[in-house]
């Protein structure tokens, strides 16, 4: 399993899916950052393909804005990570992107 996938028990997160998952999901990071706007456009982009997504570390990033270690971070359903780095990858994000 890689450093940066986890297995969630939706039911405690904040998990956005259009379709009717099973209760735990494999997760992989698309992306970390500080910057609101790109979690916003990200976001957006997500949820106009259909992409399952969680957000996670919102209210620490908000918490402790000034702490330039806590970033927020977008998990994205394992089978859909590459659909949504070449999403990225079209919008000039591609930058953006966690390594993989």
């Amino acid at each position: 399993m890689p450093s940066d996938a986890a297995i969630l028990n939706l039911q405690s997160w904040n998990y956005h899916s259009r379709s009717n998952k099973p209760e735990s999901i494999m997760m992989e990071e698309l992306l970390r950052t500080h910057d609101p706007v790109i979690i916003s456009k990200v976001v957006f982009l997500l949820e106009e393909n259909n992409i399952s997504y969680l957000l996670s570390d919102q209210n620490m990033n908000s918490l402790y804005a000034g702490i330039p270690m806590i970033y927020q971070r977008i998990m994205v359903d394992a089978e859909q990570l590459e659909t949504a780095r070449s999403i990225l990858r079209q919008e000039q994000l591609g930058d953006e992107l966690s390594e993989k």
